[in-house]
């Protein structure tokens, strides 16, 4: 049945929703935590690399594969009832 296909997809997409949600808040949670550390002052890497330019760049490669892998694995579900 179709339902039971989109009901499995959007179960599935809920699961990595969660997922990536829990380890943004993970990384903002390291970020804060390394601020508090070595002070409000971005700390910069080989004269041009600002640290929370790597925090950004870690948010948006995981928002970028987990709806890359989201969407895939939402189709397969939903296309395999």
């Amino acid at each position: 049945m179709r339902f039971m296909g989109l009901w499995n997809g959007l179960i599935e997409l809920a699961i990595h929703a969660i997922g990536l949600i829990s380890i943004l808040l993970f990384i903002k949670l390291i970020e804060k935590t390394v601020q508090f550390l070595w002070g409000p002052e971005d700390v910069v890497f080989f004269q041009y690399l600002k640290l929370k330019y790597i925090f950004q760049a870690a948010d948006i490669f995981l928002l970028v594969g987990f709806l890359t892998r989201g969407t895939y694995r939402f189709l397969k579900v939903f296309n395999k009832e």
